[in-house]
C-alpha cells in the first residue's frame, strides 16, 4: 500500500471512528458507505481489511482514540500517589473516565481501562486495549455492511424487498410505542442523554427487536433529544403511558 493510501485509510478511519462515537449515522449514511465499499467488487474484501486492520497497525491507538473521546487528563503533571488514589477512587465508585458515546457497553469499558492504565503509567497496555477497542467500534458499527458486501446483489435485493414488506407490518406498533415511551420521557426528564436513553430502550425492548442505528434513527427523524447537554448525565427511568 503506498504512503498516499495509508495517509488516505488513516484520515478515513479517524474521520469514521468520531463519526460512530460523537454522532449517529442515519440509514442514509449506512447506504452511502455500502455504495462506497460495493463501488468495485473485487476490491471489496480489501477494503475491509484494510479498514478493519487499521488499528492493528497504527503505532499509538490510544493517543487517536483519547482525542476523538476527549479523554485530556496529563499523568505527568500528578504524582503516582495522587494518580494511583484517583484511579482507585473512579475504580472503587464505579465512576468512568470518559463520557458514555454511542458506542457499546464492552467498548466503553475497553476504553476506560485503557485510559486508567494511561494514567498509571502503563502505555503500551493502554495502546494494546485501545487498539481491542478501535476495532471493536468499527467492527460493530459496520456490521451490517460487512455483512452486506458479502452478499449477492440479488440477495440484497431480496432482502431488502423482504425488510421494507417487515417494516410495515409488526414493527410499526413497536415504533410507534418507542417513539411515545422517548417523547414521555424526554418530557419528564429534559436533560436525560440520548445515549443513556438509547441503552435503556434496548434494555427494555431488547436487541433482537429493535437495533441501536434504528433507534437513532427514531430518535433523529422525530427530532427528538435533550434539551442541552448535561454533565455529569443525570439519572432518569423511562416512562410509559399509563
Amino acid at each position: 500500500m503506498s504512503v498516499d493510501n495509508l495517509l488516505s485509510r488513516d484520515l478515513f478511519v479517524r474521520a469514521m471512528t468520531e463519526a460512530i462515537v460523537n454522532n449517529d449515522f442515519s440509514s442514509l449514511d449506512m447506504e452511502l458507505f455500502s455504495f462506497i465499499f460495493s463501488e468495485d467488487k473485487n476490491r471489496k474484501g480489501h477494503i475491509k481489511e484494510s479498514i478493519l486492520s487499521y488499528y492493528d497497525t497504527v503505532a499509538k491507538p490510544f493517543e487517536t482514540l483519547k482525542r476523538i473521546v476527549g479523554f485530556s487528563l496529563v499523568p505527568e503533571t500528578f504524582s503516582d500517589e495522587q494518580t494511583l488514589m484517583a484511579v482507585r477512587g473512579f475504580d472503587d465508585r464505579g465512576f468512568s473516565l470518559i463520557e458514555r458515546y454511542n458506542i457499546s457497553l464492552d467498548s466503553h469499558r475497553l476504553l476506560n481501562s485503557a485510559c486508567a492504565l494511561y494514567m498509571l503509567g502503563a502505555k503500551n497496555m493502554a495502546d494494546d486495549l485501545a487498539r481491542i477497542a478501535g476495532r471493536k467500534i468499527i467492527m460493530e458499527a459496520f456490521d451490517e455492511i460487512f455483512n452486506m458486501l458479502e452478499i449477492d446483489d440479488v440477495v440484497k435485493g431480496k432482502i431488502s424487498e423482504i425488510n421494507r414488506k417487515n417494516a410495515s407490518g409488526p414493527k410499526k406498533g413497536i415504533y410507534d410505542e418507542v417513539v411515545n415511551v422517548m417523547k414521555l420521557t424526554w418530557e419528564k426528564y429534559p436533560l436525560a442523554s440520548k445515549n443513556g436513553m438509547i441503552e435503556k430502550l434496548l434494555h427494555h425492548f431488547g436487541s433482537d427487536k429493535v437495533s441501536r442505528s434504528t433507534l437513532n434513527r427514531w430518535v433523529k427523524e422525530n427530532k427528538l433529544g435533550p434539551q442541552e447537554i448535561a454533565r455529569p448525565a443525570i439519572s432518569f427511568s423511562l416512562v410509559f403511558q399509563p
